[in-house]
């Protein structure tokens, strides 16, 4: 659907008052012009009057989307105009929104140029003006040569995919054709987005790759309806939009496993739309730098559509630098060493990353240098931009003692990151793996940190679903020949976008010489070759027989790119384990904390020590004899529930090696 308003000035300040040309045209179906009308009800033409002034005349324009129809638009309003007496000379013609259609409308009625309004928005399917969820822009070309959108690029959004999508728009067409040959993901901070929005359709409208003066904004989260009337009600947004761009600009989180949420229905009719519209409108997601499960649905549901990508861009040392002083020149704030210092060598950064900084930075900025006066509150807000605010990286930072680990996994999740910004640059990369070995003594951390690293890899962007699948033998070796095989590949396909957890790996080839062992260990590597980059398998075990399990298969140790050892955990580090195991539990230990440090001190040569799990299973042990004393005691109402005492707490005996005999010094 097309709205065009067209404005005539008159000579000599003549005043048209042809009402009985005008009352005529009305009772001919409303003004809309028969010899153009055909059995297609898109080839109706609908033209009103809205103002007749002394010295202008202006009408509106409404026509169903057909290319061969917008030079019947023009033809219909010659052929008007020489309807009237008088002289009059063209003065503009431009698209409105249909916000500006509805006051014209409104105000033609009032002019008695139109019977009723509300026939003509029934017949055209024209909206009560428009909701919340979307939102009209006339194209103000800003920016129409294409060194002109570049430059802006390189100053504002610093993205080398969208300057290549623009340098690809600006090409030559095969005669002019016209057609949607692609569609768009942006997955970026809003305000970075918002720019790339504007270039992209700055460039198509100026290369002829939409037909529209205008673009509209579809926010999908505010969506009021549900079922079919949802889907006719993006479908009329669409529609009205035939020929031009539409932007789905979207925050939607969304569960890729959850099927009957609110946010999939939207989601899940947003796709559907879009397939039916797929070849008369160009589409353009704005995502937000969101999950990836919203990004890989709609990849998913419209793998049929060609989509550029267009991701938030890695920037290190001066292009970050450069940047941050986009936005202190956007505040007219010339000292920027202070902020600059902020950046760290050789570290890459997304671009929300870098807003943030510059927003935390310009708070107390404006309360030191611009407004001294407020220095008095700079301590209140700590610029926090070093120190990752996301829960994962604090749930890893927090673990007890295991700081070498700790290092190790930010060095694996760096590495990571420079592997995806490698490839969003469409710079050349060597094959890389992720995969990883844990090895050490149980109760050492190894599965809990392993499921942090799903949910960091989640948060980074880095895997798309981010969750810890754990298996073992049973779940992968098969009892029949043959069948280990498709057996593995099933438990890969389930394990994509997330981490696969191997626990006691070398039981793969237990029982009669590896039955059927091997055959797992060459499935598994052939799958992990497959999965390099949406998956992380991590093998897990004692070290020992870890070491004998990668040398059985040469191919498989080439792809294990990250070896972590888990060292046993010191007596002060078990003793700040059971100090957290206790917050946990809501009870308080002050009172035996010297019995536990006895207890692990006697414990802890045992070759059979469980670690953070023995203190586990001492406390609980703990909890039920306390439950017995105060049941006993008469104490469960009392203020006495919450404490521990050194009689809760048995000394665990020691398991004795059935095989050692003689006397050990």
């Amino acid at each position: 659907m097309f709205f065009y308003k067209f404005t005539y000035l008159k000579q000599n300040g003549e005043i048209f008052n042809d009402k009985n040309f005008i009352d005529e045209m009305i009772k001919q179906d409303m003004l809309v012009y028969k010899k153009f009308h055909n059995e297609k009800k898109d080839d109706d033409i609908f033209l009103f009057v809205v103002k007749d002034d002394i010295d202008k005349l202006m009408f509106d324009v409404i026509f169903q989307k057909s290319i061969d129809t917008i030079d019947m638009v023009n033809k219909v309003a010659e052929d008007f105009i020489k309807s009237f007496e008088g002289s009059l000379d063209f003065f503009s013609k431009k698209e409105i929104s249909v916000d500006t259609l509805i006051d014209d409308l409104q105000q033609a009625e009032e002019n008695n140029f139109i019977e009723n309004i509300n026939d003509i928005k029934a017949k055209y399917d024209i909206k009560f003006g428009l909701h919340r969820h979307y939102k009209e822009y006339i194209i103000s070309r800003e920016y129409s040569k294409q060194d002109e959108i570049l430059d802006f690029c390189d100053k504002h959004i610093l993205n080398d995919q969208l300057k290549e999508e623009i340098k690809r728009i600006y090409a030559p067409r095969k005669n002019n054709a016209f057609g949607v040959p692609v569609h768009y993901i942006l997955n970026m901070r809003e305000t970075v987005g918002n720019e790339a929005v504007k270039v992209l359709v700055d460039a198509l409208h100026s290369n002829g790759r939409m037909l529209r003066d205008k673009y509209t904004i579809l926010r999908p989260e505010h969506l009021r309806y549900s079922g079919i009337d949802l889907f006719f009600e993006i479908l009329s947004v669409l529609r009205m939009n035939d020929g031009g761009v539409v932007v789905i600009s979207s925050n939607i989180e969304i569960d890729e496993t959850d099927c009957y949420s609110r946010e999939m229905e939207v989601l899940e009719t947003i796709c559907r739309t879009c397939k039916v519209v797929q070849n008369e409108i160009t589409l353009i997601f704005q995502l937000y730098s969101v999950k990836n499960g919203q990004l890989n649905y709609i990849k998913n549901y419209l793998s049929d559509l060609s989509f550029v990508e267009v991701l938030d861009t890695a920037l290190h040392d001066e292009m970050a630098k450069n940047f941050l002083n986009n936005f202190a020149c956007k505040y007219n704030i010339q000292e920027t060493q202070s902020l600059f210092d902020l950046i760290e060598p050789n570290k890459l950064y997304k671009t929300f990353e870098l807003e943030d900084i510059f927003k935390n930075w310009h708070k107390n900025y404006m309360k030191t240098v611009q407004f001294p006066q407020y220095s008095m509150f700079v301590k209140e807000e700590k610029i926090i931009e070093k120190v990752s605010t996301k829960d994962s990286y604090n749930e890893l930072n927090n673990l007890i003692g295991l700081d070498n680990i700790k290092k190790i996994i930010a060095d694996f999740i760096n590495y990571s990151k420079l592997q995806q910004a490698y490839k969003s640059e469409n710079m050349k990369i060597m094959p890389f793996s992720r995969h990883m070995c844990f090895v050490g003594n149980p109760g050492t951390a190894k599965t809990t940190v392993a499921r942090i690293i799903a949910k960091i890899m989640k948060e980074e962007n880095l895997l798309s679903n981010g969750k810890l699948i754990e298996v073992g033998r049973a779940d992968i070796v098969s009892k029949f020949v043959g069948g280990t095989a498709p057996k593995v590949q099933e438990l890969f396909k389930q394990a994509i976008g997330n981490v696969l957890f191997i626990d006691e790996a070398y039981s793969l080839c237990d029982g009669k010489d590896g039955l059927y062992g091997d055959e797992a260990i060459s499935a598994i590597v052939q799958e992990m070759e497959n999965n390099r980059e949406n998956m992380v398998v991590i093998f897990a075990g004692y070290k020992d027989k870890m070491q004998k399990f990668l040398e059985r298969n040469a191919g498989l140790r080439s792809r294990i790119a990250f070896e972590v050892e888990f060292p046993d955990y010191s007596e002060e580090e078990l003793v700040k384990i059971a100090e957290y195991y206790a917050i946990k539990m809501d009870i308080d230990i002050s009172q035996c904390k010297e019995k536990i440090r006895e207890i692990i001190a006697f414990n802890k040569d045992d070759k059979n020590f469980g670690n953070g799990r023995f203190i586990r299973n001492l406390l609980e042990k703990a909890r039920m004899k306390q439950a017995t004393r105060l049941v006993n005691g008469n104490l469960l109402h009392t203020s006495k529930i919450r404490e521990l005492l050194p009689e809760d707490i048995d000394m665990p005996i020691r398991k004795v090696d059935k095989f050692s005999f003689g006397f050990h010094s």
